[in-house]
Order: C-alpha cells, then structure tokens, then sequence
C-alpha cells in the first residue's frame, strides 16, 4: 500500500509541473508598429525606398512596400490597388528595411507605404513616402534642374548648381520712377467701345492718365509686335494727368499717326502750369519728319537739343528725352495737338 501510495503523489507532482511550464511560455502577438518613410535616388534611373520597423508585435512580419503616382491610404485592402507592391522580407526584424525600385517616369511624384502581417493581424504605415526624382527624362549627363516653384532657383540634379530666384520685373520696385503707362497691358486700360477714358498708371503712384469725353485716344485697332498700342488722331484726343507732377527723364515708344507726317501732332507730350509757360517733351514739326526736344534721343543715339529725323514714320520709335533740371506742371498732356 505504501508503495502505491508513493506513486501517485510521484505522479501528480509531474502533472502539475507541466502545466506550469505552459502557463510560463505563453505569448500574445499583436500588431507590428512602424517609423518614419523616406526615400533616395542613388542614381538617375533608381530610387530607395526605406522605412523603419520598430517593433515586431512578438512575431516578425512580413513586410512589403507599397508603391505609386497616387497615395491609396491607410487601408489594408484599398478601393484602389496601389500601381506596385513589393515584398522587403518574410521574416523581418525590428529596425530598417528598403527596397530598390527603377523609376518608371522621371517627371512624376510617387508615393508609397509600408505593409506588415503577422498573426496579430495586418497594417498599412500612417507615414507616407514621397519620392521627387531629380532628373528630366532623356538627359542622362544632367547638369542641373531649376524648377522655381518652389521661390527659389536650387539645382535638384544633385549638381548643386544652385542660383539665386529673382521675381520678374514691376515698375514700383524702381523708386525713382513716378509714371509707368503700359499700352500692352490692356488690363491698365479703361475704354468704351474703344474709346480710352483713363490709361491707369503702373509705377504705384496712381498717376493715372485720363481723357474727358469726346477727347479720347482709340485702343484695340493697332498693335506692334503683337501688343496693343494708343492711337492718337493729332486733333483733340488727350490723356491728362491731373495735379503737380515733378519729372525729369521720359521714354515714349511712338509713331506718326498716319505714317506720312506728324500732321497737326504738335506735341506728343507736354504740361503747362499757365497758358504762357508751356514745357514741351516732345515737339513734332507738323508735315516734317523731325522731333525735338530738351535732350532727345532716338533708340539709343547721341542725345540732341536740335530737331532729329525721326524717319521712316512707318517705323515705332523709342524716343528718350531728359531735361536739364526737373520740370513740375500741373498738366502734363500725352497726344495733344
């Protein structure tokens, strides 16, 4: 009896034992957990793309990348697909993984996310990779890539051939400058059936050039190199600019209205402060082909006080005239007769 006795104790002392050991070694698999995407482009026809594992959930997963010219999300199973998936590894540890893709169009953005499955489940990595290739199609010795887009005139060839952005040109960056009419911009124009009743100033000093009714110069019937031009008719058609102006130095771009003589187009621009003391920019010698002056230049030649040749009238002209001192008018007309 004492014998058998014995044994069963021996034998349930092992049962309890084993199901200790069980309880012990017991472990939970949960979803794995990602880092931050990223990519490079080693060379001009491939690009890496990367991403970090920071834990396994107990099991590696299997991890893939998903790739494309469109984000898909954060869902396991998109309503899309992704253009590409790939798998990195079967078994993969905590830490980084990437794989190498061949880019299929240099001229696009692509996107892409990681993919980890174990048997706590799938998930898609919140952090999006966004890879910009750096190389225009078709130029494989690249020596630089300005986009501008961005306010800036950096190489992304990899070059670094990096300049410096300037924005393009307005006449109210020039402090000096206190009258800027542009005929070419027909947004600066305010007409009637053509007919211009105010020719807004650009230099941001809102000295707008105006024409009461009956007076106005015609837009819209004439163009040179394809921009649009004022036509005056060298009788009464007058811009005035309202108010004491204080100027030195003129350019005009201009031409005789008929294309034979200046006709009765007197002064193409002057100003007056009093019926007897008239200061003439530009002065016509009506039925001749001359203009003259203060100190008038025709397209960049020597200036001259004397009348100059302002031949063939066919042609526009860029006529530069300074006087010696400023001159302040409380009337300076464009295209008075």
């Amino acid at each position: 009896m004492k014998s058998n006795r014995s044994l069963s104790i021996k034998l349930l002392t092992f049962l309890a034992l084993g199901t200790l050991g069980h309880a012990v070694h017991a472990q939970t698999i949960i979803l794995p957990g990602f880092g931050a995407m990223s990519a490079t482009q080693p060379s001009r026809e491939t690009a890496v793309l990367s991403g970090t594992l920071l834990s396994t959930g107990g099991q590696n997963p299997t991890v893939k990348i998903r790739w494309g010219d469109e984000d898909r999300g954060v869902a396991v199973t998109p309503s899309f697909d992704w253009d590409n998936e790939v798998t990195v590894s079967t078994n993969q540890a905590a830490g980084t993984f990437s794989t190498t893709i061949t880019i299929p169009d240099l001229e696009n953005v692509y996107y892409f996310r990681a993919i980890a499955s174990n048997s706590g489940g799938t998930v898609v990595s919140r952090s999006l990779g966004v890879l910009l290739p750096s190389a225009p199609v078709g130029v494989a010795n690249l020596q630089g890539r300005w986009n501008f887009d961005g306010e800036n005139a950096n190489d992304s060839s990899g070059n670094g051939r990096h300049g410096t952005a300037k924005k393009l040109f307005s006449p109210s960056e020039v402090s000096s400058m206190k009258l800027w009419l542009d005929s070419s911009d027909t947004s600066t124009i305010t007409h009637s059936s053509n007919a211009v009743s105010q020719w807004n100033d650009k230099s941001g000093n809102s000295n707008h050039a105006t024409a009461s009714s009956g007076n106005e110069p015609t837009t819209g019937t004439v163009t040179l190199n394809g921009k649009n031009v004022l036509s005056f008719d060298g009788s009464d058609d007058v811009l005035t600019l309202s108010g004491e102006h204080t100027l030195q130095t003129f350019f005009l771009v201009l031409n005789a209205r008929d294309g034979n003589n200046f006709g009765g187009w007197d002064w193409p621009m002057g100003g007056w402060t009093s019926s007897g003391n008239k200061k003439h920019v530009i002065f016509a010698r009506a039925g001749y082909n001359e203009i003259k002056g203060e100190n008038t230049s025709i397209n960049g030649g020597t200036a001259n006080s004397e009348y100059i040749n302002f031949s063939p009238l066919s042609e526009h002209k860029i006529a530069k005239v300074s006087f010696n001192t400023p001159a302040s008018r409380s009337d300076w007309k464009i295209g008075d007769g």
